[in-house]
């Protein structure tokens, strides 16, 4: 395990972020995560777009993670949880922002989740939510050194502690799709698609296509327009796709009949 000297949640942290697969990244890495995708990942990346601005939930979890990590720490004999960046020690890009590391041994580490009822109730009964097991076990994964990891659910301003430990298999799963995922980066290849992705196009033919569209659509027949929606879709082949302010989507109506949905501006 290395550790970085950097605090998080500063432009120079956001900068050492975009140059490492981090903890966050793990789940939509190896197709666990509910709500991003590999190819996400791969866009924010390579700044084809921007990363996840958070949201009330998210929001709410940052504001409340100093007082769950001090209620951790009372629970636990005042051990010191210190807030840490880590590098693992032979692949150094690949990297964890940690809500807390023991002081001053390194031997466990503090995830902290101010999460929805039904993920509490899961870590009531000892349980880590799915989605949430790659993110723990990439920061155990960069830090060899440490036993275990303890998942602190924190929510009406109690905390429950669910142990992890380290997998192996699982690891050594992960580490790989890592690491390849990680050459898809280096190499601007991007990831397979999922029916969630919106595809980034950036071709002349589309790019004209779409400024096209964007001068024209208040005053081009509706025919032409759809057509040339139609047309965008086909050179990017994808049935969604985003180019500029453009965003250009296939929706499929009652089973029977499908459009191309049209949005201008801040299209994702």
């Amino acid at each position: 395990m290395k550790i970085v000297e950097l605090q998080q949640d500063t432009p120079e942290w956001l900068a050492w972020r975009l140059k490492h697969i981090t903890a966050s990244n793990a789940a939509a890495i190896i197709g666990w995560d509910k709500y991003r995708t590999a190819y996400q990942v791969w866009c924010e990346m390579t700044l084809r777009s921007k990363g996840f601005a958070g949201n009330a939930y998210t929001d709410a979890g940052k504001a409340m993670e100093p007082k769950a990590r001090a209620c951790y720490e009372v629970e636990h004999d005042f051990a010191e949880m210190k807030p840490a960046c880590i590098e693992h020690p032979v692949h150094g890009q690949i990297g964890a922002s940690l809500d807390g590391l023991r002081m001053p041994d390194y031997k466990v580490i503090l995830e902290c989740k101010y999460p929805s009822e039904e993920s509490h109730n899961l870590a009531k009964s000892g349980e880590v939510p799915k989605h949430y097991i790659p993110q723990c076990q990439h920061q155990l994964m960069c830090a060899p050194e440490t036993e275990e990891l303890h998942y602190w659910s924190f929510r009406d301003e109690k905390g429950v502690k669910v142990v992890v430990r380290p997998d192996p298999i699982f690891q050594a799963h992960m580490l790989s799709a890592e690491l390849a995922f990680w050459d898809l980066v280096k190499s601007d290849t991007p990831p397979p698609l999922t029916e969630k992705d919106v595809k980034v196009v950036e071709n002349k033919e589309i790019v004209e296509l779409c400024s096209a569209i964007e001068l024209g659509k208040d005053s081009m027949p509706k025919a032409e327009l759809d057509a040339m929606k139609a047309m965008a879709i086909k050179l990017a082949g994808h049935p969604k796709m985003k180019c500029g302010n453009v965003q250009i989507s296939t929706v499929l109506r009652q089973g029977k009949f499908s459009f191309h949905k049209l949005t201008i501006g801040n299209a994702g």
